[in-house]
């Protein structure tokens, strides 16, 4: 499938293009609400961490999902119970540091290989998602296409280099306070910190 229009509206380059290197399959019926670069006073973009932020279920699918996807993830790092019944989940992606930065500077293109291939790979069982996301690490394939859709000249495409926008990173960062987990007198308590 082609690029048939030029995707308009802002989405999170984190689902994009880091959310696939933890080997959740495409298509699953349990996706994050959101994903983030960076957590508001607690993880900078320097810390390399991905945020995965979910509804906190209890029913028997998401604990399968949650112990086969997330805790057991190789990349697994932490996670926060957060207000409004949700959880966050940390992805520690330190080995990827270099594609991390390049995600988060919008250089999609200069992605490694292995990276790239991850990315691809996920999305392959999409061919609408797939069409784009090769246009945005592959450009010089598609520039005479997005040249004909933006009615502009290609060199301008190819002076810019790339296809999709850099992430806006005030959408990108988690601006939400965990919720503290204390054990006071064999009791639980929660609160916000």
């Amino acid at each position: 499938m082609d690029v048939k229009n030029v995707y308009d509206k802002y989405f999170q380059k984190s689902m994009m293009f880091l959310y696939p290197l933890l080997k959740v399959r495409q298509g699953s019926s349990i996706v994050p609400v959101q994903t983030y670069l960076s957590w508001q006073d607690m993880y900078e973009l320097g810390d390399y961490k991905l945020i995965c932020v979910y509804h906190n279920r209890k029913d028997p699918e998401f604990k399968s999902f949650e112990e086969r996807f997330l805790l057991s993830n190789q990349l697994f790092y932490d996670y926060f119970l957060l207000p409004d019944n949700m959880v966050a989940y940390v992805f520690d992606m330190s080995e990827y540091s270099h594609d991390f930065r390049l995600v988060a500077l919008g250089q999609y293109s200069e992605l490694s290989s292995e990276f790239k291939f991850k990315i691809i790979n996920f999305f392959a069982s999409n061919p609408h998602h797939a069409a784009y996301i090769d246009s945005y690490l592959y450009p010089e394939r598609h520039y005479y296409t997005y040249a004909d859709l933006l009615n502009c000249d290609v060199e301008l495409l190819v002076n810019v280099g790339q296809l999709c926008s850099p992430p806006d990173l005030n959408q990108e960062t988690l601006i939400s306070k965990p919720i503290e987990v204390r054990i006071e007198d064999n009791s639980l308590h929660l609160s916000k910190q």
